[in-house]
């Protein structure tokens, strides 16, 4: 529709341009453009007609006006003596002076032989048009010729009239009658072309002619036309290029014109109408292509080029185009498109900025309410209010197989469902989350209707082309006062709740915030010296010397006291602060090892998050260096659940560490995914067995699985560690098992390193020695 009328009204801009220059709108700049085309031609006359002209100097050594015609008689007789072609009269003959001179001049003209014209012309009135012919004894002997010109719209002169029809016959003009040649067109009516320089065209005073001081040389087979050039004569018409110019001049021209074969052809307006339509098509196919301002440049080139056409048509053709129309529209149009551009450009920019205010309130895929905009909407439902969040289940899988593409559709057809006839606001607040908001606070008993009616409501099948795909959802609800975004919070809050249907709690909300809390906390606690590490040690089973200590992480908060690991540790995984706590642990695990007096090793564990989040191998590498403590003093402990996430990467680890001389041990084996392909496929040093294992000690079934793991790691050169020991006969019977190392309270609780180096200077015996 915009392409249309963008359309129309180029045609009605093109059509008001080519109205203008119909009635004259352009023809100054055309007669301007075409005086400098006639500038370029060049061309100068032949030399064949030259002119006899009565100038001032004639008159005034004459002295009189009108002359006597016996000095017209006198000029003829000398043109002919000094060997005149043709000699033209542009003087009026017309009516009688006395006697005498009439008939000197009749006698001349019978001694001319009949090589004379003279002039004739056409006087039009409002009532008739009456031909003014030479006396009837001066055509007897000469013949008459035209000298009527045309005036354009601009009073210029620019055609000549090329024969008058008088009685059946035609009387020629002077540029017919003395070129000898006829316009190929056979027009009555032939454009002057004043490329033909008039000031290069022969001329010679009467009074010169008159008396004799002209070299017959100069004359001689030459055509003359004889005139008035003198400005007290009048005999003068406006001329392109040259203005002001003499009749006779212009007679010079006509026939020069003719002589030359540069009879102007005039083809009017008609081309750059044609070419201005054309550039119009060609600027619009190209207005996808080019930007604006290379529209502009091309403009540019065809204004040039169009020029350059109209100069090389005259020159070639003695044609006449007028460009004004189309040097002037071509910016026309251009301004046209710019401002077309300009107003496109700001109805884009309008569109988009409506867009982004829309998807600043708006999600883009359900067409709902984005969290954003709830947050504004929230005001609307009073001092209280309701919120359920809908969190659509086991979709990411159904993004991940089937693309974003049918999870996107199937939550755009969901957020329909939940917005036909449904009261309240809807939203998208989350990643396959919606919310709906209702005014004032809730009872049980609505809250209950209330999600029962958005259950029934939506569809567990959803058809998305050639799938279905099936959907489970979860629900939260919160209701109470409604201040601020607090609601969806709580909403929030009650969704991280694993049953289907959630309802807030007061008490959820301080857990939540003790959560965020300790995890600034935490983030502080290296810098402020909470953290450090305590040692549980690990014990031969047969000789009962220490021969190494596991490190674990202990955080003493100033205000709480000592905080569990299992705390902490799972909130750093969650966070990515693991990755600097098991980085600040491997050093200081290093560091104190290294300041033991026994030889003994050191287990640091490595969880599944560190390995994601920073390079262990750089880690393991500068703790060493750092600590000066030797590589085969180090045990790096991984959980079967980073085999899980990345064997491919942790093999590599794996590798790179053993290669450095650093022992690598699978912890808490037996747990999770335990498999015993680990056993043989991965390059492990010692395996540590659960203490889940070691409880069951005493019970067949479990005596003979254990036994059996021991001995396949024996089998496979693997050394085994059982963690959780606390009884002598637990110990004993691991060690006939063949299990070589223990740990667990029967050999002492975690110590820190000043204690552990203690033990180690006295050489202490942490449990008996066994068989």
């Amino acid at each position: 529709m915009i392409q249309g009328y963008r359309t129309g009204l180029t045609v009605a801009l093109i059509a008001v341009l080519i109205g203008i220059a119909a009635i004259g709108g352009f023809a100054s700049q055309d007669r301007l453009l075409q005086d400098a085309r006639f500038g370029l031609s060049g061309l100068t006359p032949t030399g064949q007609t030259v002119l006899v002209e009565i100038d001032s100097r004639s008159i005034a050594e004459i002295g009189v006006w009108p002359w006597p015609r016996r000095l017209h008689a006198q000029v003829l007789d000398r043109l002919v003596a000094m060997g005149a072609a043709d000699v033209a009269f542009d003087i009026d003959f017309s009516s009688a002076s006395n006697p005498e001179d009439d008939a000197l001049f009749t006698a001349a003209l019978e001694r001319a032989g009949g090589y004379t014209w003279l002039g004739a012309f056409q006087q039009r009135t409002i009532a008739d048009a009456r031909l003014s012919l030479p006396l009837p004894q001066f055509l007897a002997h000469a013949s008459p010729a035209t000298v009527n010109v045309l005036l354009d719209s601009q009073g210029l002169v620019s055609q000549f009239v090329t024969g008058l029809p008088v009685d059946g016959s035609v009387i020629p003009s002077f540029a017919t009658a003395l070129s000898g040649r006829q316009p190929a067109s056979g027009a009555l009516a032939v454009g002057i072309d004043y490329g033909i320089d008039a000031t290069a065209i022969p001329r010679f005073s009467f009074i010169d002619v008159l008396n004799g001081r002209i070299d017959p040389a100069a004359l001689q087979g030459r055509d003359v036309i004889v005139g008035a050039t003198a400005v007290e004569l009048r005999d003068l018409f406006q001329a392109p290029r040259f203005g002001m110019m003499p009749g006779p001049v212009v007679q010079v021209l006509a026939t020069e014109t003719l002589a030359q074969d540069r009879a102007l052809r005039d083809f009017g307006l008609v081309p750059s109408a044609v070419g201005l339509a054309l550039l119009a098509l060609a600027m619009a196919a190209l207005r996808r292509r080019l930007s604006i301002w290379q529209l502009g440049a091309f403009g540019l080139v065809a204004m040039f080029a169009w020029e350059g056409i109209a100069i090389l048509v005259y020159l070639q053709y003695a044609a006449v185009i007028e460009t004004a129309l189309f040097l002037f529209g071509v910016p026309v149009l251009y301004v046209f498109e710019l401002i077309s551009e300009m107003s496109s450009l700001i109805s884009q920019r309008r569109q988009a900025q409506l867009r982004l205010a829309y998807l600043a309130t708006h999600d883009a895929v359900t067409g709902t309410l984005s969290r954003t905009g709830l947050v504004e909407a929230l005001p609307e439902l009073g001092s209280a209010g309701t919120i359920i969040l809908l969190r659509l289940r086991r979709l990411d899988t159904v993004r991940g197989t089937l693309g974003s593409e049918v999870s996107d559709a199937v939550l755009a057809h969901l957020g329909r469902q939940l917005g036909d006839n449904a009261p309240g606001v809807l939203a998208y607040v989350a990643q396959d989350t919606f919310a709906i908001c209702h005014p004032g606070a809730s009872s049980p008993e609505a809250l209950a209707a209330l999600e029962n009616d958005i259950l029934s409501r939506v569809a567990r099948l959803q058809r998305v082309g050639p799938h279905v795909i099936m959907i489970d959802l979860r629900l939260a609800v919160a209701t109470g006062a409604n201040r601020g975004d607090d609601l969806l919070r709580q909403a929030e809050i009650a969704l991280l709740g694993g049953d289907s249907i959630n309802r807030f709690e007061a008490g959820q909300a301080e857990a939540i915030e003790q959560r965020r809390r300790l995890d600034t906390e935490l983030h502080q606690a290296i810098g402020r010296q909470e953290m450090h590490l305590v040692y549980q040690p690990q014990v031969d089973l047969a000789s009962g010397q220490m021969v190494g200590a596991e490190a674990l992480m202990r955080w003493t908060h100033p205000r709480h006291g000592p905080v569990s690991p299992t705390q902490f540790i799972p909130l750093a995984e969650e966070t990515g602060y693991i990755a600097e706590l098991g980085r600040w642990a491997l050093m200081m695990a290093c560091r104190e090892c290294a300041a033991w007096p026994s030889p003994i090793r050191v287990a640091v564990n490595v969880s599944p998050a560190q390995l994601r989040l920073t390079d262990v191998l750089g880690d393991v590498r500068n703790a060493l260096e750092q600590s000066g403590l030797a590589p085969e003093r180090l045990d790096v402990e991984l959980t079967e659940g980073t085999f899980v996430e990345e064997l491919a990467e942790t093999q590599a680890l794996m590798g790179e560490l053993r290669r450095m001389g650093v022992l690598v041990s699978l912890d808490d084996f037996g747990t999770g995914y335990s498999a015993l392909s680990y056993l043989t496929t991965l390059p492990l040093d010692k395996i540590k067995i659960d203490q889940s294992f070691v409880k069951q000690i005493g019970r067949p079934a479990d005596d003979a699985l254990l036994h059996a793991i021991i001995d396949l790691c024996r089998r496979l050169d693997k050394k085994t560690l059982a963690e959780g020991i606390e009884t002598e006969e637990q110990a004993q019977q691991l060690a006939a098992w063949g299990c070589q190392i223990g740990q667990g309270y029967l050999f002492g609780r975690p110590a820190d390193g000043a204690l552990i180096g203690q033990m180690l200077t006295r050489g202490e015996r942490v449990g008996a020695g066994r068989a």
